[in-house]
């Protein structure tokens, strides 16, 4: 019985102390593409993140974990990209750059999803420089019992997908070089959208985007005729909805989007959504009963799959996957303001919730019932982060490549307080700190309840928000 209780002691520690971490294995997929005539020469990642990919949950406790490639994103691509376009002598060279690489995961109602967000761009060397060629993407979800498994799968076929939009755009005569320096050829186009052509041109005449390379790159189809049946909202006029009827066709089939001319129009799950150019960004008003509406039947399958006509857009139930525990403000009629990612082609909420972005948040809080004007310093190293008085926060977010690290929290008594902190992406931790008259101080992590109710009040006019520090010594 002691051996027993020693074993599981031994094991639930090695579970907490290397639960942080997994590593997504890619030995066993395989790429396929009907891409002919190139071989893959370099990879590139313009990623911003060395090993880290995203989050996943797991374990039977499903605690959500960050997910990695090891021993990094290229080491672990080059493999299946070399042997899925091996070079010869009938071959071109291509340079893959990798613009963006996420992979998550949700229970969703009674399902389980796993889906890859991957952007990359095609180039290829010449005597005078490179050549930009062609940027795809691939918003790609899997459902299932257990979906963890499928995330080596998914990032396969989300490649594989991706080299296949570049081969029939090859094939449609879309592909148009441009010629780039060696500084550029690291440079990432998300980092500037401005670049694309749909916010080049200034006037888009009215046509039809098929695909979401044909909006992001301003080629409209502007031979096939379509009618326009708008719905408007009086109270919310950006809600706009639009139907479209194409008479050649018996069925219309669901294109990305339109120009009627003077405006854009995006597929949003139910009805095409009034899309605004913003600041590089195209923005569009979801609204919540929208998306509850669409994420079901045929939805949940297609969600993210659906590819073709609809060129990678974001499915109902991965738009609902991605709001989940989304706060939609109560007085603009339960609209959402939305962006469609340049990268895939996806609809995301225009500012991304926290627990998609790769860092860690620690947060800690001085808590109401401490002493009386008791004043906490918080310090790093040697430098003073912040003094915190009672109702007030301090949030640390840092990037994934930030590890272990101290803080001393002081008050004018003198008394000293010192904490290791463990930074878990893709997570916050929280603790609550409390000083007492005698200068002691406590810091605990709260429980569950008390960890939502705490976080729920934390505003910008009480917090302190730190986003880099020196680097470990």
């Amino acid at each position: 019985m002691v051996r027993f209780v020693i074993f599981f002691l031994l094991l639930f520690q090695s579970y907490i102390l290397f639960a942080e971490e997994y590593t997504i294995y890619l030995n066993d997929v395989k790429v396929k593409s009907i891409l002919e005539g190139f071989h893959v020469d370099n990879i590139i990642n313009a990623t911003g993140e060395s090993s880290c990919i995203g989050f996943v949950h797991s374990g039977i406790f499903n605690k959500k974990r960050s997910a990695c490639l090891k021993p990094d994103i290229v080491s672990a691509l080059k493999p299946i990209l070399v042997s899925a376009f091996p070079k010869s002598s009938e071959t071109r060279p291509i340079i893959v750059r990798i613009n963006q690489l996420n992979i998550f995961d949700y229970t969703w109602a009674t399902k389980e999803i796993a889906f890859v967000n991957l952007s990359m761009s095609f180039l290829t060397p010449t005597s005078t420089g490179y050549q930009e060629l062609f940027t795809a993407g691939d918003f790609y979800g899997r459902q299932g019992m257990e979906v963890i498994g499928t995330h080596s799968v998914n990032i396969a076929d989300a490649i594989s997908h991706c080299f296949d939009d570049f081969a029939q755009e090859i094939g449609k005569g879309e592909i148009i070089p441009k010629q780039i320096s060696d500084a550029e050829l690291y440079l990432n186009p998300l980092s500037d959208p401005g670049q694309f052509a749909i916010f080049r041109q200034q006037q888009i005449p009215k046509g039809l985007f098929k695909s979401f390379y044909d909006l992001r790159d301003c080629r409209p189809d502007t031979v096939t005729a379509f009618t326009i049946k708008y719905v408007v909202d009086k109270k919310y006029p950006e809600r706009v909805r639009a139907e479209i009827s194409v008479p050649s066709q018996n069925d219309t089939p669901e294109y990305f989007g339109f120009s009627d001319g003077k405006n854009l129009f995006v597929w949003a799950g139910k009805g095409y959504a009034v899309t605004v150019r913003q600041q590089n960004a195209l923005v569009l008003y979801l609204d919540k009963k929208d998306i509850d509406k669409g994420a079901s039947g045929s939805a949940v399958v297609l969600g993210g799959i659906m590819g073709g006509a609809v060129g990678g857009l974001l499915g109902a139930v991965a738009i609902s996957a991605v709001y989940k525990g989304t706060k939609f403000p109560n007085n603009s009629g339960d609209i959402g303001k939305s962006v469609v990612y340049l990268g895939s082609g996806g609809i995301l909420p225009a500012v991304l919730p926290e627990e998609l972005k790769p860092e860690s948040r620690t947060v800690i809080f001085h808590s109401k019932a401490s002493a009386i004007n008791s004043a906490l310093k918080v310090v790093y190293e040697t430098d003073t982060l912040c003094t915190l008085l009672p109702g007030q926060y301090l949030k640390l977010s840092l990037p994934s490549s930030f590890k272990d690290f101290d803080l001393i929290l002081t008050c004018k008594e003198g008394v000293v307080h010192s904490r290791s902190i463990h930074p878990e992406v893709y997570n916050t931790i929280l603790f609550l700190c409390k000083s007492r008259k005698n200068g002691a101080i406590s810091l605990t992590e709260p429980t569950d309840q008390l960890y939502d109710d705490i976080l729920e009040a934390m505003q910008g006019s009480n917090t302190t928000v730190i986003t880099k520090l020196r680097e470990n010594n």
